[in-house]
């Protein structure tokens, strides 16, 4: 349940439902997947500890750390095995939450003491205890989103050095190498021009928050205001809505972007 204060005053609130699957392997063959990948993650460290192995013996060490490639598939390995951590937490915690919430749905509902007139001490002590189940139950909701929020971060990483990976295996095949061998040489100048234009797109951002942030919900904030600039780069912006509330100031924030 979310609750949002609009800007004069009004809440709103908003529900969103999100389901998880109580046992993901129901079916045995749904872990052949998983094992499989688990497998190359240790086929791949044991390699890696093989070349350490091998140069530490040759003095050859410093040259194998210096090697960036030799970097990556380490990341490879370390955020693999925080996949499947994290992975194998959220499974623990869903069929743990799952089990409870069968035990408490067990027990009946518990009448509501408003409801009637003559409460006995074991009607209170029912209700008590009801409502500390469905609290700590809240709790581990709140715990069980935080894994899976946990658990996409880190495979969103794991995704972007495999990416990386595939840059390795280019340099088995000649065209390809050459255009990786172009983005290596030319990386230098691009972080460059990204210093440049972050800094002219955080000015930018900011001058709308300033500008519009006092009556438009979508430049309230600075990650609002970044959000909006970024969609207004990639032309999904509406120059209406800024000239309704004042013309003159959506002139100078649109020219000056412009000009930027």
């Amino acid at each position: 349940v979310t609750l949002t204060a609009s800007l004069s005053g009004d809440l709103q609130s908003s529900v969103n439902f999100d389901s998880v699957a109580c046992d993901p392997y129901s079916d045995t063959s749904y872990a052949v997947p998983d094992l499989l990948w688990i497998t190359l993650i240790l086929i791949l460290c044991h390699q890696e500890m093989r070349q350490v192995a091998r140069s530490c013996t040759n003095g050859a060490l410093a040259e194998y750390l210096r090697d960036p490639w030799n970097v990556v598939d380490w990341l490879t390995v370390c955020f693999g095995f925080g996949v499947a951590w994290t992975w194998f937490a959220v499974v623990r915690a869903t069929s743990s939450l799952a089990a409870a919430v069968s035990a408490t749905s067990a027990h009946g509902q518990v009448v509501a003491l408003w409801e009637t007139t003559q409460v006995s001490v074991e009607e209170v002590a029912a209700e008590r205890a009801h409502r500390a189940t469905w609290s700590s139950l809240s709790e581990k909701f709140s715990e069980m989103d935080t894994l899976l929020t946990s658990h996409g971060l880190v495979a969103f990483w794991y995704l972007m050095i495999i990416t990386a990976r595939f840059f390795k295996g280019f340099q088995g095949q000649p065209r390809i190498a050459l255009i990786s061998e172009t983005i290596r040489v030319g990386f230098s100048d691009v972080l460059h021009w990204l210093v440049i234009f972050s800094l002219l797109f955080l000015n930018f951002a900011v001058g709308g928050h300033l500008l519009f942030g006092v009556k438009m919900q979508q430049w309230s904030s600075l990650h609002l205001a970044v959000n909006s600039t970024l969609r207004a780069l990639i032309g999904d912006f509406s120059y209406e809505e800024l000239a309704e509330w004042s013309p003159a100031l959506a002139s100078v924030w649109f020219c000056c972007g412009l000009s930027q």
